[in-house]
Formats: C-alpha cells, structure tokens, sequence
C-alpha cells in the first residue's frame, strides 16, 4: 500500500522514472555527440592549402574540444 509504482501514458509500468530515462538520454548524447561532430567535419569539402592529414588532425581536434564541453566523464578519471 506505502509505494506507488510510476506507469508510462498507457498504463503499463515504465523500468525508470522519468528523470532517470530523461537522464540516461542525456548522457547517452554527451557521449554520441563529440564522434557525430568529428564524424560530420571529416567529410566536408577542405579548404584550399590544407592537407588530408591536417583536416582529419582538425576533425578529431574538433570532437575532442566539444568532448570537454559536454564532459562524459568528470575530469578527474582522465
């Protein structure tokens, strides 16, 4: 009688509350979205002078900048 279980809009029970779920999708974004940023800069047209080597240096020097952005994982367990 004391706990009253959290159901989704059709009744049936939900496995997380909705701030755990809504949670989980963030996290799920901080860690996604630095490789999709890296992986949409890789393929775009290169600037005159620059080589394929220093574009890719520059697609992964991208993802990494907005890894520590969002920061996945707290900075001390790097």
């Amino acid at each position: 009688m004391g706990h009253r279980r959290i159901t989704r809009r059709g009744g049936a029970p939900g496995p997380y509350p909705r701030q755990a779920r809504s949670a989980a999708v963030w996290t799920a974004t901080k860690w996604m979205a630095p490789g999709a940023v890296g992986l949409i800069v890789y393929p775009l047209p290169q600037p005159d002078g620059i080589k394929p080597d220093g574009w890719a240096v520059l697609s992964i020097f991208t993802a990494t900048v907005l890894g520590l952005i969002l920061q996945p994982r707290e900075a001390g367990t790097l």
